[in-house]
């Protein structure tokens, strides 16, 4: 199958639906907040009112099939400001489109970039964390040009390492 035409878009209302209709499988659960759980109280009212999250929609032919949560605030990461940072959260894809190409389309430095520089056009880096039990996760990032700055965190779903992508 022909991988589709991906494109990342701030989120619209009218993705509302495709985005919540969407459960990740049990076993990717522990690692990122599904778009319906961003788009329900109370955390749909955090993103309409924190100038710092932007949520944004994987577009694939126009369809939406992915979500993820850019966060340049105060609290970017383990309660500590990384200036000139945006954290990225919360990356899912349908899955019924998963294993075609799209998260590594969606997170590849040329698509990606441009649209946290539309949220923060002072950024310098994307910064993110990554459950150690989430090999897929890793290696979709180490592959679009991450690297483990060999930070760790404890997250809710345990240690989480740090990866960051500076931009050119």
């Amino acid at each position: 199958m022909a991988l589709a035409h991906i494109k990342l878009a701030v989120y619209q209302p009218q993705h509302r639906q495709a985005l919540c209709a969407y459960r990740l499988p049990e076993n990717q659960l522990p690692f990122a907040y599904q778009p319906y759980q961003w788009l329900s109280e109370p955390l749909a009212s955090e993103l309409a009112i924190n100038a710092h999250l932007c949520a944004v929609t994987v577009l694939a032919d126009g369809q939406p099939v992915g979500f993820f949560v850019l966060d340049n605030g105060a609290l970017c990461l383990n309660h500590q400001r990384q200036p000139g940072a945006v954290l990225l959260r919360s990356l899912s894809i349908n899955p019924a489109y998963q294993g075609q190409g799209i998260a590594k389309a969606a997170v590849a430095a040329h698509r990606l970039d441009a649209v946290v520089r539309q949220h923060d056009p002072d950024s310098q880096r994307l910064i993110l964390g990554v459950n150690r039990c989430n090999t897929v996760a890793r290696d979709l990032y180490l592959a679009a040009g991450f690297y483990d700055t060999g930070v760790y965190i404890n997250g809710v779903a345990g240690a989480q390492h740090i990866f960051q992508r500076k931009f050119a």
